[in-house]
């Protein structure tokens, strides 16, 4: 025994040297590229049963696709047809109306351009000489009746004062007549006059009567008017650009385009005779036989390489153990030699002195080992394991009581046990038991959530979002296909629009700026030669006939113009699209579309159904190989627990050697 010690030596450490990390990883990566391996040929199997076992459903989806794809574009390419010639037929009528509509309003312009003229002109000409005549005449008579009024005044005035003078003298002279005569009689011929009164009254009721301007007036009101003729012409002209109007609006577009039903549309076929699955088996055999071969070779190889590597692994690893111990080794032997040397030197010097036994150092006994205390500082996990165990085997007992033999031989098993490979490898069984319980959590609750979901028959499942899900996607995908063509119908309007009657509206807005510019500019000459005379009137209705009222027929007409130059391309209806889709499904024979239904149904049926064994399928698989990841971690693990009777067997073996020593 005084050999062993409770630290692992070189022929301990050289016993682990399978145990290195890299070894481990090589290894620990064969086994997952083999599990890879087998995950890959099992679902390579899975989905060659998968599509071997469905080869009539494959048969009849591709069927569908392309047996059926005739009818459904002859039922789209009809209801694009009869949209297009109804469209092209509305379109002609909305043009005709409005040829209709124009050449109306050039025979009404060209009646207003001639009668219209001639009418405004004699009414203006009658008009404005009747406003002149009154005129004068009101302005006459109002100069004649001031004139006259302010002449008898002022004569009334001068007269007064005339009478005034006379009647003085009268008086005077009846006075001295009296003197003379002595006779206040005033029966002579001097008393007759008494006072003399001189007035002109009825120059005040001489006037020039205002009733002279009603004769004038009265011709004014009876001046031709040919605005009733112009509007009886109108409404004898538009007669028959009404009715042609109307019969063109009573024109049913749907009648013309003739009885879509003689539109041929190609017949449903139900029978699966491109079976583009099952004529090529043996083709599709021979591709799954040739993946498993050379998965089977790229395993073989990675796995033989990755062992040689393994192997290759522990060769450096032994060299760097055996290096690190003559290290240990010398650096044990130089600290017993310093040791040595100093104790030496220390009684040398004192070879004729009683030793004192406290300030003395310490004879070194071999007890002391550097190795131990490297052990006890670097691997205090170790050390202190190797302490629980201790107390564990020895039932507790305080370390004065417990045989140093027995403790070192316990430290060695810990050590031995718990070394850094030991470790790594408790580490990685106990992280791999980890994982697989995490893959059997996941694996449990998958297969619950595909028994449950794949097999309700609620509004939820699977099969009733598939059955649903057809019309849906349908529905959808025609609808994204309308919006789509729309904004490109739109685009294309807008191009139009803009870049061919671009230029007609252009001119429409100038030539309408252009005659709203004339229109004020003969005015503004107009008020500014004439205004405040009495040929401003006559003038501006002269050249409103002549000019104005063309220039306003002009400007109505390039406003209609703009407003009509527009091109207006018809948009498409997804509702109509499907209702059409539906119509032609109603009129189809009804065994045809109920059979067609049913295979459908039950084609969604057994595909849930294989989609649920071959999902339950695949996670058994996965099962298995977590099962096989399991057996490695736990395998892994009791590689750990062996080297507690390895260490048992070479410490037996130290014990029976150093008994014999």
């Amino acid at each position: 025994m005084s050999g062993f010690k409770c630290y692992l030596q070189l022929g301990d450490r050289l016993s682990q040297i399978w145990l290195n990390k890299y070894t481990l990883v090589l290894l620990l990566a064969m086994l997952k590229l083999l599990f890879f391996s087998k995950s890959i040929q099992h679902a390579i199997e899975v989905s060659e049963t998968y599509i071997l076992s469905n080869c009539y459903s494959i048969d009849s989806l591709y069927s569908k696709m392309t047996d059926n794809t005739p009818h459904y574009l002859g039922i789209m390419g009809n209801y694009l047809i009869e949209k297009g010639m109804e469209e092209t037929v509305k379109a002609t009528l909305e043009t005709l109306s409005l040829i209709v509509y124009a050449s109306e309003g050039l025979v009404n312009f060209a009646i207003d351009l001639y009668l219209g003229t001639y009418a405004c002109l004699i009414v203006s000409a009658v008009d404005g000489t009747v406003d002149v005549a009154t005129n004068t005449t009101e302005k006459l008579i109002s100069l004649v009746n001031d004139t006259v009024s302010s002449v008898a005044n002022e004569l009334d005035t001068g007269l007064n004062d005339i009478s005034k003078i006379i009647n003085k003298v009268i008086k005077a002279a009846s006075k001295v007549e009296n003197f003379f005569t002595g006779d206040d009689d005033d029966s002579n011929m001097t008393s007759s006059i008494k006072s003399v009164n001189l007035t002109i009254s009825a120059l005040h009721n001489l006037y020039i009567p205002s009733s002279i301007n009603d004769k004038l007036e009265e011709l004014s009101a009876k001046t031709p008017d040919f605005a009733q003729v112009k509007n009886t012409t109108k409404n004898l002209i538009s007669v028959p650009f009404n009715e042609v109007r109307k019969n063109i609006k009573a024109v049913n577009a749907s009648n013309i385009i003739g009885d879509t039903s003689v539109l041929y549309v190609p017949p449903v076929s139900l029978d699966n005779s491109t079976g583009i699955c099952s004529s090529n088996q043996s083709e599709i055999l021979a591709f799954y036989s040739i993946l498993g071969h050379v998965l089977k070779i790229a395993t073989v190889v990675c796995i033989t390489v990755l062992i040689c590597f393994a192997v290759g692994a522990m060769a450096p690893v032994a060299w760097n153990e055996i290096k690190l111990w003559r290290r240990l080794c010398g650096m044990r032997d130089h600290y017993m030699l310093s040791r040595q040397d100093s104790y030496t030197s220390f009684s040398s010097e004192n070879t004729h002195e009683l030793k004192d036994p406290i300030r003395d150092p310490p004879i070194q006994n071999g007890q002391y080992d550097v190795i131990a205390s490297y052990q006890q500082c670097f691997q205090t996990w170790n050390t202190r394991i190797a302490g629980w165990m201790t107390n564990l085997v020895t039932f507790g007992k305080s370390p004065e009581n417990i045989d140093p033999k027995t403790k070192q031989k316990i430290e060695w098993v810990v050590a031995y046990m718990t070394s850094e490979r030991a470790l790594c490898v408790l580490g990685i069984g106990l992280l791999g038991i980890l994982v697989c319980i995490c893959q059997f959590v996941m694996i449990a609750l998958l297969k619950h959530k595909i028994s449950h979901s794949l097999t309700s028959n609620d509004g939820d499942g699977v099969q009733n979002l598939l059955k649903s899900s057809t019309a849906v996607d349908i529905e959808n995908q025609m609808s994204l296909w309308s919006v789509q063509t729309n904004k490109y119908i739109n685009t294309t309007e807008t191009n139009i629009n803009q870049e061919v009657f671009g230029w007609i509206n252009t001119t429409t807005l100038s030539v309408n700026n252009t005659v709203a510019t004339m229109i004020s500019d003969i005015d503004t000459t107009l008020a500014d030669v004439f205004n405040g005379t009495l040929l401003y009137n006559p003038m501006k209705t002269v050249v409103g006939c002549a000019i104005e009222n063309k220039l306003y027929t002009i400007e109505k007409a390039m406003t209609w113009i703009h407003d009509k130059a527009q091109l207006h391309i018809p948009r498409i209806n997804g509702t109509q699209i499907k209702q059409a889709l539906a119509k032609q499904t109603d009129n189809s024979t009804i065994p045809t579309a109920s059979s067609t239904s049913a295979a459908t149904e039950n084609l969604l049926e057994n595909l849930v159904n294989d989609m649920r064994e071959g999902l339950l399928k695949i996670l058994r698989a996965y099962h298995r190989i977590t099962l096989g990841e399991l057996t490695v971690a736990l395998v892994i693990l009791a590689v750990w627990l062996v080297q507690l009777p390895i260490a048992l067997v070479i410490l037996r073996l130290r014990l029976r050697k150093a008994t014999f020593d």
